[in-house]
């Protein structure tokens, strides 16, 4: 360990999911409050962090943007608290991951980094379900009717 690395950088120290489900074009809402509970002012910064595949052979996704929220950089001042939102939305039924590192000036956890994992669960409508019960059921009935 050199004079300026951390004894915990490189492992995470703290990691938050915040999942989300919403019907395929809908929004999803959720939030995250930081709190900085010391004496010092604390600088954070955001950073997404590459996610890894579990299934290498899967094909690969679109590039679309499924979560929403401000990655400004700011401060928390002692005592005080900051909430960010997020949003989720995607046009395609599925399952959504992206990895955030929070960093922060001083350092905090002795330099182990703080991970938002954010999920989300975009469902599939089926708009057409109930016309086809109708189809189904007046089916049913007229083979009822011609085969007694």
């Amino acid at each position: 360990m050199n004079r300026y690395s951390s004894p915990k950088e490189g492992e995470v120290g703290l990691s938050a999911t915040l999942i989300f489900e919403a019907p395929t074009g809908e929004i999803a809402f959720s939030h995250l409050e930081l709190h900085n509970e010391g004496s010092t002012a604390i600088f954070y910064s955001w950073e997404k962090l590459p996610v890894t595949r579990s299934f290498p052979i899967q094909r690969p996704r679109t590039k679309s943007q499924h979560f929403y929220f401000n990655p400004s950089s700011g401060v928390i001042r002692p005592g005080d608290a900051r909430r960010i939102e997020f949003m989720f939305k995607s046009e395609e039924p599925g399952i959504q991951s992206e990895v955030w590192k929070l960093n922060t000036h001083p350092l905090l956890l002795q330099g182990a980094s703080m991970q938002l994992v954010l999920r989300g669960v975009a469902l599939y409508q089926d708009s057409t379900a109930d016309q086809r019960l109708f189809i189904v059921v007046e089916t049913e009935s007229e083979t009822r009717l011609r085969f007694p």
